[in-house]
């Protein structure tokens, strides 16, 4: 039957029988290897799942951020447009107060002038009439 070159033991002869005795009682390693196999396959199966699942729904969530991207980039554009058109209309409107300052304080400095020329002036005119109706008496 065999055709090794081992001579045959019968199933039931005491040589066997012995070494049967001797077996441990617990599981054999194959039995942990097929446990190990198991979860690994387990795992990988899991793996291949959650790559699948990234791949068929991971791009709407990347369109949906790259749409939010581009659009706060537009908005941050014309943000920085405005800003440097509104940081040229502030320094055109600060000329614009120097300007009116400096042209406020001219006149004013006219006013007190003419105010203090017609104080003087009412002044002689006072002076010239006390002279004139004192002449005239």
């Amino acid at each position: 039957m065999y055709s090794s070159g081992y001579s045959q033991v019968n199933k039931y002869s005491p040589g066997p029988q012995k070494t049967m005795q001797y077996r441990s009682k617990g599981k054999s390693c194959g039995y942990y290897m097929r446990i190990v196999f198991f979860f690994s396959s387990l795992i990988q199966t899991l793996i291949i799942v959650s790559l699948v699942l990234f791949l068929i729904y991971g791009k709407k969530e990347d369109s949906t951020s790259t749409s939010r991207i581009q659009d706060l980039e537009k908005t941050f554009n014309q943000l920085s447009i405005e800003n440097v058109a509104l940081r040229q209309q502030r320094k055109n409107l600060t000329n614009l107060l120097n300007i009116t300052l400096t042209s406020k304080a001219i006149s004013d400095w006219d006013l007190k002038r003419f105010h203090n020329l017609l104080n003087v002036s009412a002044l002689v005119i006072q002076d010239f009439q006390k002279k004139n109706v004192t002449t005239l008496q």
